[in-house]
């Protein structure tokens, strides 16, 4: 349960329960606006390019409605 406002680039979203906000590394971001009962878990990773592909933008989404691997 709980809410918060992320805050990256010039983006900005509200994050409920299960949401997500993928921040490219290097890029400036900030957590605002905690309602009670806000958990927030952050993992952190060095980013690896991989050949061919460029670095994704910044990503908001919700953990529900990602498809699982097939």
């Amino acid at each position: 349960s709980g809410q918060t406002t992320v805050k990256a680039g010039t983006s900005e979203k509200m994050l409920d329960s299960g949401h997500f906000a993928y921040i490219p590394s290097g890029q400036s971001y900030r957590f605002e606006h905690f309602t009670p009962g806000t958990q927030l878990v952050t993992f952190h990773k060095v980013y690896e390019k991989l050949e061919g592909y460029e670095t994704p933008p910044i990503l908001f989404g919700d953990a529900a409605y990602v498809p699982a691997p097939t």
